[in-house]
C-alpha cells in the first residue's frame, strides 16, 4: 500500500491511562504453533493432486531444517489432509457469515437434528421485564421514578435509554446534554478475567461451551485455512499494510490497540484495506488478523470507533474465535458435535450424524496435544454430567449480545451505539438487550471497575 492511500495522520483520542497495570489476559485467542511454514508448503504440494516423490523428498527437507518432530509432524499432516479432502464445516469454501451476524444471516439446515439435547430451539432474548410500572401505557415511568432518586451515574445510564426511547423529560435530556461522552472513555484500569465473565457477558454464553470451543478453535482455524487454500480463496494480506499499533497515526488502529489494552487481551495482527468497502473483519490467518476498511477508515467518531473495536475485539476470544470461521449455524452443530466425539467417544449419536461429525474429528484430532484431549475431556465431562444439553443458536445468540455490550461498555454511549446496531439484522433485539444492560447493576459495576464512574 502506498503512503497516498493511507488516511492522513490525525490527533489520536485513544490513550491508555498511565495507571493502567500488567493484568493476566481475560481470554483472547491464541492459535497453536502449526509450523506455518510447513502447512503452507504441505497445502502447496497437495494443490495439485497426490504427493509425488519428488515433492515427499522436499518436504521432508523442509521439515528437517525447520527442525519440525517427526511424530508432530505427521499428526499435522494427517489433518490437513483430512481438511483438504473433506467435505465438511471446516472444509467449506462459501462466504463465511460475519460472526455478529451469525444467527439471522444462517437459517438451520433442513436436516434433522443431530441429538435430541442439541436441537434447541431459538432463545431469543425476551421483552425487558419492567421492575413495577405504574401504568402499563407509559413503559418509561419506572425509568422516569428511577431517574428521580438515582445517583448521578445512573441518572446518565437512565437518560441515555430515555433519549433513544424519544421519552426523555427536559431534565433528563439536559443532563443526558451535558455527560454524554464527546471522546472515548479514559478508563484507570483495564478489565479482569472476573469482570468480564461476572459483569460483561451475556447470560445466554453457556460457559461449558465456550470452553468446548476454546480448546478446538487452533484446529478449527488450521482446517479453515487449508480448506481455502485448497479452493484459492485464501485472502492475501498486503505486508506492506500491516499497522504498528503502537506508532501508528491512523484512528481506526489506535482505537483496536486502545481497546486491546482495556479489555484486557493481546491486540491482532492490524491491517488497512482502503480499498475494502467493509468495516473490521477478522481474517483466517496464523496468527488471525484484523483488517480494516474503508468504512472505518473515513466518517467515523472516536466514539463510534471504540464500539466497533469492542466488538471486534469480542470475536477474538478463545470461547468465540470459532464463529468467525462457520457460516452456518449447521456448521457450528458439526463443531461442537466433533468436539464431543473426541471428548467422550462412547456417547451416543444417531449413525448418519456420527458419520458425518467423523469426517470433522479427523481433522481436528490429530492437531490437538495430549493436554488439549485432556481438558477437552474435562469439560464434555461437565457438560454430559449436567445433563448434556444446550442451545448453539442460543449460545450464538449470547455471543453477539456479549460483543455489543463489549463496544458499549468501551464507548460509553448508549444513543450512538443503537444508532449502529439499529441498522443491522437483528437491531431491534440488540438495543433492547444493551438497554437493558446499559441500566442494570452489571453495567454499574462495570463502569466502577472501570473507574469511569460518573460523580
Amino acid at each position: 500500500m502506498s503512503s497516498s492511500s493511507l488516511p492522513p495522520p490525525t490527533e489520536q483520542p485513544f490513550r491508555v491511562a498511565p495507571s493502567f497495570h500488567k493484568v493476566e489476559d481475560t481470554g483472547s485467542f491464541v492459535p497453536g504453533d502449526f509450523e506455518a511454514q510447513y502447512e503452507k508448503l504441505f497445502s502447496d504440494a497437495l494443490s495439485s493432486g497426490p504427493i509425488t516423490a519428488e515433492e515427499r523428498e522436499r518436504l521432508d527437507f523442509a521439515a528437517s531444517a525447520l527442525g519440525l518432530d517427526k511424530s508432530r509432524l505427521e499428526r499435522l499432516e494427517r489433518a490437513l489432509l483430512a481438511a483438504y479432502d473433506a467435505r465438511a464445516v471446516i472444509a467449506s469454501a462459501d462466504d463465511t457469515a460475519p460472526p455478529d451476524a451469525l444467527v439471522e444471516s444462517s437459517p438451520r439446515r433442513p436436516r434433522q437434528a443431530s441429538i435430541p439435547e442439541l436441537a434447541g430451539d431459538d432463545l431469543s432474548i425476551p421483552p425487558p421485564s419492567p421492575r413495577a410500572t405504574a401504568a402499563d401505557q407509559d413503559p418509561n415511568l419506572d425509568l422516569h421514578a428511577r431517574f428521580a432518586a438515582a445517583d448521578l451515574d445512573e441518572k446518565f445510564r437512565l437518560a441515555g435509554v430515555l433519549v433513544r426511547r424519544g421519552a426523555a423529560r427536559p431534565e433528563e435530556k439536559a443532563l443526558y446534554d451535558v455527560h454524554r461522552p464527546r471522546s472515548p472513555l479514559r478508563p484507570a484500569q483495564p478489565l479482569d478475567a472476573r469482570a468480564w465473565t461476572g459483569l460483561l457477558r451475556h447470560p445466554d454464553e453457556d460457559a461449558v461451551v465456550g470452553e468446548i470451543f476454546a480448546v478446538i478453535a487452533s484446529a478449527a482455524l488450521l482446517g479453515r485455512i487449508t480448506a481455502l487454500r485448497r479452493d484459492k480463496l485464501l485472502d492475501r494480506l498486503d505486508p506492506a499494510s500491516k499497522q504498528d499499533a503502537a506508532t501508528s497515526t491512523v484512528s481506526a488502529t489506535r482505537a483496536i490497540a486502545w481497546a486491546a489494552a482495556t479489555l484486557g487481551m493481546n491486540a491482532p495482527p492490524i491491517f488497512l484495506a482502503p480499498e475494502r468497502d467493509d468495516g473490521m473483519v477478522t481474517v483466517p490467518a496464523l496468527p488471525p488478523a484484523l483488517r480494516v476498511g474503508a468504512r472505518m477508515l473515513r466518517g467515523q467518531s472516536a466514539i463510534q470507533l471504540a464500539f466497533h473495536a469492542g466488538r471486534a475485539l469480542s470475536w477474538f476470544r478463545g470461547e468465540h474465535f470459532v464463529c468467525t470461521l462457520v457460516a452456518h449455524l449447521g456448521h457450528l452443530e458439526d463443531l461442537f458435535l466433533a468436539a464431543l466425539r473426541i471428548g467422550a467417544p462412547e456417547l451416543p449419536m444417531p449413525p448418519d450424524v456420527r458419520t458425518r461429525v467423523d469426517v470433522v474429528k479427523a481433522a481436528i484430532l490429530p492437531v490437538l496435544e495430549v493436554e488439549h484431549i485432556a481438558t477437552l475431556r474435562y469439560h464434555v465431562s461437565t457438560f454430559v454430567e449436567r445433563g448434556g444439553r444446550t442451545s448453539l443458536r442460543g449460545w450464538a445468540r449470547g455471543t453477539e449480545l456479549t460483543a455489543c455490550r463489549a463496544g458499549l461498555a468501551l464507548s460509553g454511549d448508549l444513543v450512538a451505539c443503537a444508532a449502529i446496531v439499529g441498522a443491522e439484522p437483528g437491531g431491534p433485539q440488540r438495543i433492547r438487550d444493551l438497554e437493558e444492560f446499559w441500566i442494570g447493576d452489571a453495567s454499574a459495576a462495570l463502569r466502577a471497575h472501570l473507574g469511569v464512574s460518573l460523580g
